[in-house]
């Protein structure tokens, strides 16, 4: 007879070992219910990316002209 196993909030024992054995979709759709900001940490990532956007195009709008001056007077040579 096996001996009673300590299990988490999830109902896993502490293995790990799915109790239910109901395959390989519960167990990751679990995790993601378990992890009720997970989609906060993607939410702040892009609102980051999207605010660094902002600033960049608002200093190249700003400069826009000492740029273009900038990149027109560049020269490139290839040493042929």
């Amino acid at each position: 007879m096996r001996e009673p196993v300590e299990r988490d909030r999830a109902g896993r024992d502490q293995g790990g070992q799915d109790p239910g054995g109901d395959g390989a979709f519960a167990e990751p759709a679990r995790r993601l219910r378990a992890k009720t900001d997970a989609g906060m940490e993607t939410a702040d990532k892009i609102l980051w990316a999207a605010a660094i956007t902002v600033v960049v195009g608002a200093v190249g709008a700003i400069f826009r002209d000492k740029l273009k001056t900038f990149a027109t007077g560049l020269t490139l040579t290839l040493g042929w």
